[in-house]
């Protein structure tokens, strides 16, 4: 059985690991150290009684990828985004059940793009959710 903060600090280990983002974060923030960025924080939680002895616990995680698109052009930013989503989510695909810990293995679930206008300029974002099951036996 895999905790929590077990998962969150293997996904910050995937995500750090990655060579496209200039900056990983386990929280979410719109003031970052450069671009892109990656971030993500725990977003929902659920639990399924399997039987006496043990539940199954669901974990989703918010992932979110920030490029800035006020020195470069868009479509040369939105290249940029692609290419740093492109990159994490085959990191997860290609370690399916994220080093052990996943039951049946990390789910990447919907996401959609996005611009936002912000105090720093226009930021382009990614957002997807990841998906991480494991069983906890009940003693």
């Amino acid at each position: 059985m895999a905790t929590i903060s077990q998962i969150r600090t293997a996904i910050k280990s995937k995500l750090d690991g990655l060579s496209t983002p200039a900056v990983v974060y386990d929280v979410f923030k719109l003031n970052t150290d450069g671009h892109p960025a990656v971030m993500f924080e725990p977003t929902e939680l659920d639990s399924q009684i399997l039987d006496t002895c043990n539940n199954l616990r669901t974990y989703r995680f918010g992932i979110s990828i920030l490029q800035e698109s006020e020195t470069i052009e868009r479509n040369q930013a939105m290249d940029i985004l692609i290419g740093v989503f492109d990159e994490t989510i085959n990191a997860f695909d290609n370690d399916f059940d994220l080093w052990g810990l996943c039951e049946g293995g990390v789910n990447p679930l919907w996401g959609r793009f996005w611009l936002a206008e912000t105090e720093n300029g226009n930021i382009l974002f990614v957002d997807f959710t990841l998906e991480c099951k494991t069983q906890y036996h009940i003693t």
